[in-house]
């Protein structure tokens, strides 16, 4: 999806994850394209060792597959085990930097209102012309980001709003973060239940309903709950 909205070309050379969990993005963005480096940033002990794990058996089972002359052979996976919006205690900087990325993914359902504006905080150092890809959540009050689609994305335990946004040119700004009026009335059309607004993003009717309703998304409620942030969007199944 970022490629049709100009990215991944051959200045494309690191990809990050923040939240990481298992890694299932970083194997799939080193797999698709030839970045220098594929990163992940986990903070849980126990993930982080798992990733790892299956990073070594990326390393030893598939990349060495791979025909020399195929840059993803050489694709560096990195694995920070910390705090992405954090900082260290001796450094202004994060604890995890990741502001020399390309694309950045997060599964950001579970984020809190304060994650979510640090988050927003640190993209403003990101290089023009990055990606950031989000779940549930968009940013807001960001006019040096401008969000190029919003659709659906299906996950295990049910679907859920995806986010591209992209880093502006330093002296560029977007006051509507890109979501143009015309735009959301095509979304409004494609969405089954509608769109309406809360004060930080749009939310589908039909997901709200489909939230309350459905048993296996009790988890993604409560996490919603928590971070006041919706997602909305047409149905799609494309992932990253």
């Amino acid at each position: 999806r970022i490629a049709w909205h100009g990215g991944l070309g051959p200045n494309a050379k690191v990809f990050t994850d923040i939240g990481c969990g298992t890694g299932k993005p970083i194997f799939s963005a080193a797999l698709y394209h030839p970045f220098e480096i594929v990163r992940g940033i986990e903070i849980l002990d126990n993930l982080v060792e798992l990733v790892n794990d299956i990073s070594e058996v990326y390393r030893d089972k598939i990349q060495t597959q791979l025909p020399e002359y195929d840059k993803r052979r050489h694709t560096v996976v990195e694995i920070k085990k910390g705090d992405a919006f954090g900082r260290s205690s001796d450094s202004s900087e994060p604890e995890c930097s990741w502001t020399d990325s390309d694309v950045v993914f997060s599964n950001s359902t579970c984020f809190t209102k304060a994650m979510w504006e640090d988050y927003s905080h640190m993209t403003q150092h990101l290089k023009p012309g990055s990606f950031i890809v989000t779940t549930t959540g968009r940013f807001s009050s960001t006019p040096w980001l401008e969000c190029v689609e919003a659709s659906r994305l299906r996950q295990g335990w049910g679907s859920c709003g995806l986010f591209i946004h992209r880093r502006l040119p330093e002296g560029l700004s977007d006051p509507r973060n890109g979501l143009d009026p015309r735009e959301l009335a095509k979304m409004e059309a494609k969405a089954p239940g509608g769109v309406w607004e809360s004060d930080d993003v749009s939310v589908s009717e039909s997901e709200s309903e489909e939230s309350e309703s459905s048993t296996d998304s009790e988890g993604s409620e409560a996490a919603q709950s928590e971070t006041g942030w919706f997602a909305s969007g047409h149905e799609s199944d494309y992932s990253l």
